[in-house]
């Protein structure tokens, strides 16, 4: 039975939190403590801490839960822990990960971004011989890891650990003769939230290898360039990240990699259809096992679904490495339940029917979009139109979007209009001034800032996230959209009249195109333009067959 994660002590601030680590011993365990480390331990110093509340934080560990981790997740902001990527695993998962690279007996072990230490500690305990290195940038999150290894080695004999408050994008390794396992659950943060010396290393890292990757790459991609570029032939790894990079852009580099240098052993999706596997994160994941240096001609492949109990070392199914490679995207291949809708043979892709382009981002909805009566407030009814400005105005259109139910105007001012002559209108874009508006990154990019100019509206519209399959309708009123839904112009040559018959078909199909996007945390699913246009559309759908 994995262990509990029991309910974390009641702590209100962080300092508290990093009191309780040092009172169970977390200044005395993994080797030398960093100089902000030793800082953080100096200034709580004086915090009380109650002797029940470390009795109790003490018993929850030894019975194998991480108290301390489920408080540093409760208690810091969700905004700080996006910027840390600090989303962390259940113990099922980190068990079960902890399993597999037992079984391949490592005389290292190395967690990269190690955050409260749950596989570190795990791994101290499963492999007593083995070397650990555990590795964070956040020194609470280290003297949290350090806590749980002193406590954990109250009640039996852990495996040496060295815990390294450094950058993993920094890490280096000395030789040794066995073999390094690297595991964990790298820091999940998006790319816009990534420095820009960050990029620049992690991208060095890529290039070095031969694998350039875009500068839409996450964290998480970056360490798995790391991880190559620190293991040897024979070394293994079992990583869990977000399971986007198995169809984005960005992912190309990483998949490359696995499918040649990396040495994919299996891949296991879970498909989750609760809160997810990572705490506050929308995204679902992806578990990799892989052996650098290994030429086996196929992997295994698995869709692990909510509470069922799994093993890495067992996949459903196998692929050929030459698929991998050949593939531009890897989610359909593993989920169970996708099936392309039709075969290519029978039908075109979207894409030659029409072309998808996303609704018009404004820079700063909260200026430029409005309800009727706020524009009627301001003065500003010659200046702005109705904008279909949510998804659920597409989802309750019932196929046909008219413009007396959109809900939003927005202010869609011409380039040349004498702005000056209209003192309302004036007034409002002196606001908008005096907000910034003019400095926000889009508007800055516009001559005038304020001339928002959406594309031409679109004769069909579709929503592009959602827990449930695209919703299309038809836009005769010709609404523009906003970048919350996808509009669809028709390519040269599509008869008019066809338009509502492919609406209804692509309604009453929309389930078939499930595993053909994305799918994130929850159900969560996402189809991106390009993505969009591939699915396969049959010749019979533009005469109304079923």
């Amino acid at each position: 039975m994995a262990p509990r994660n029991p309910e974390p002590p009641g702590v209100q601030t962080l300092d508290e939190l990093a009191a309780i680590a040092t009172a169970l011993g977390g200044s005395a365990a993994g080797g030398p403590l960093s100089a902000p480390e030793r800082e953080l331990i100096e200034r709580v110093a004086d915090t009380p801490v109650p002797a029940a509340t470390l009795t109790r934080t003490r018993n929850a560990i030894l019975d194998g839960g991480d108290p301390l981790g489920a408080a540093l997740a409760a208690t810091r902001s969700a905004e700080a822990k996006r910027d840390a990527g600090q989303f962390f695993t259940d113990a099922g998962t980190v068990g079960a990960m902890l399993d597999w690279v037992a079984r391949q007996e490592p005389a290292r072990v190395v967690d990269a971004g190690c955050g409260s230490g749950r596989f570190a500690v795990r791994a101290a305990q499963l492999l007593p011989d083995a070397e650990i290195v555990a590795v964070d940038t956040d020194p609470l999150a280290t003297l949290i890891t350090r806590a749980n290894l002193a406590v954990a080695a109250e009640r039996s004999r852990l495996a040496p650990v060295r815990v390294r408050h450094e950058d993993f994008l920094d890490l280096s390794l000395p030789a040794q003769s066995g073999v390094t396992a690297f595991v964990g659950n790298p820091p999940y943060v998006r790319h816009h939230r990534l420095s820009p010396e960050t990029k620049r290393r992690g991208q060095a890292i890529a290039r070095a290898l031969g694998r350039p990757i875009s500068g839409l790459a996450g964290l998480h991609a970056y360490f798995l360039m790391q991880i190559a570029r620190l293991s040897a032939p024979g070394d293994v790894g079992c990583l869990i990240t977000s399971s986007e990079w198995l169809d984005v852009g960005y992912g190309a580099s990483l998949r490359g990699l696995l499918a040649g240098p990396l040495g994919l052993q299996s891949l296991h999706l879970r498909a989750i259809d609760g809160a997810g596997e990572f705490e506050d994160a929308l995204t679902s994941a992806v578990i990799a096992c892989f052996s650098p240096g290994s030429d086996g001609a196929t992997a295994g492949i698995d869709e692990i679904r909510d509470g069922e109990a799994f093993d890495l070392g067992r996949a459903r199914r196998t692929v050929t490495r030459e698929c991998l490679r050949a593939s531009p995207k890897w989610g359909g291949l593993l989920r169970r339940s996708a099936q392309p809708s039709t075969k290519a043979a029978d039908g075109a892709p979207l894409g030659s029917i029409f072309k998808v382009s996303r609704g018009v981002a404004t820079g700063h909805n909260r200026f430029f979009v409005m309800t009727p009566e706020q524009a009627a407030w301001h003065s500003l009814r010659p200046w702005v139109t109705p904008v279909v400005s949510s998804a659920a105005e597409i989802q309750a259109a019932d196929g046909v979007l008219r413009r007396d139910t959109a809900r939003k105007v927005l202010l869609d001012i011409p380039r040349d209009a004498r702005v000056a002559a209209a003192p309302e209108l004036t007034a409002y874009l002196r606001e908008g001034e005096e907000m910034g508006v003019p400095e926000r990154y889009l508007c800055s990019h516009r001559n005038p800032w304020w001339a928002v100019q959406p594309p031409a509206p679109a004769p069909v519209v579709a929503t592009y996230m959602g827990r449930r399959p695209p919703v299309f309708a038809l836009n005769p009123d010709g609404l523009p959209l906003l970048n919350i839904a996808l509009g669809l112009q028709p390519r040269e040559g599509l008869p008019p009249e066809t338009l509502p018959v492919l609406v209804d078909w692509l309604n009453r199909h929309a389930a078939d195109f499930s595993g053909q996007g994305r799918t994130y945390q929850g159900g969560l699913q996402k189809f991106e333009p390009r993505e969009l246009e591939a699915l396969t559309i049959p010749a019979a759908a533009l005469t109304g067959s079923p």
